[in-house]
């Protein structure tokens, strides 16, 4: 069965960290795959090595994934809550069970909603945090429009107003996707360029994890369709 997850956190050098991916399980206690992006502060990492999973009696699931242990804990509507458990930083998120695959880049179509939170690193001017919410439009063929609301923040408390950008239309948007629901997506604007990584989970979400090496993700991120 395959799965994918999205997970933030603090790495072990106090770093905003962010994972995701798509796994598979052969229901024996192996992954069989599994393709992984990280963002270590500025450094965004790959990963496809095997690992393993243990399920003990009270149905909560241990899991090393590319090197990264963490406890799953199942809900009621199928999905996992994800808690990390090693030396390499503190962090949650969610896994669910993929439906629809095999996926491509067709099968993103639509209009979504989504929203996130990220850190500009303090050598970059602005640093500070900056929101982005927005209406994504797709074509099924690898085209990205609509318009986003963007929220650059200060600083610091005291250093300065946010600086907000309103109904910024999305210009030249390309988006690709694998037949596992694995791919990448760059939003062009008028004030930016926004790079991101594609985790899609069915039809109507796709998890979302910034992959521009300037930021630090906050918040978890979507596409839900609207």
């Amino acid at each position: 069965m395959t799965f994918t997850f999205s997970q933030m956190g603090t790495g072990y050098d106090g770093h905003a960290a962010r994972y995701g991916g798509v796994l598979t399980a052969d229901g024996n206690g192996h992954l069989l795959r599994a393709d992984q992006s990280g963002l270590f502060g500025p450094v965004l990492g790959n990963n496809n090595f095997l690992a393993g999973y243990y399920v003990d009696a009270t149905g909560r699931i241990s899991t090393n994934i590319n090197g990264i242990y963490c406890d799953l804990f199942p809900a009621a509507d199928g999905s996992f809550e994800l808690i990390e458990t090693d030396f390499r930083g503190s962090g949650s998120g969610t896994l669910k069970a993929q439906v629809g695959a095999p996926f491509g880049t067709n099968s993103i179509s639509g209009n979504f909603a989504s929203s996130t939170g990220t850190f500009n690193l303090p050598m970059l001017v602005p640093p500070g945090e900056e929101d982005i919410t927005g209406q994504f439009m797709t074509d099924g063929a690898g085209h990205l429009g609509g318009a986003i609301d963007v929220n650059q923040g200060p600083a610091g408390i005291s250093t300065g107003s946010p600086s907000l950008s309103l109904n910024v239309a999305i210009s030249a948007g390309t988006y690709s996707l694998m037949r596992n629901g694995y791919g990448s997506a760059t939003l062009s604007t008028a004030i930016g360029s926004f790079k991101t990584q594609l985790y899609q989970v069915d039809n109507n979400t796709v998890f979302l994890m910034s992959s521009d090496p300037s930021t630090c993700p906050l918040t978890p991120r979507q596409l839900r369709s609207g």
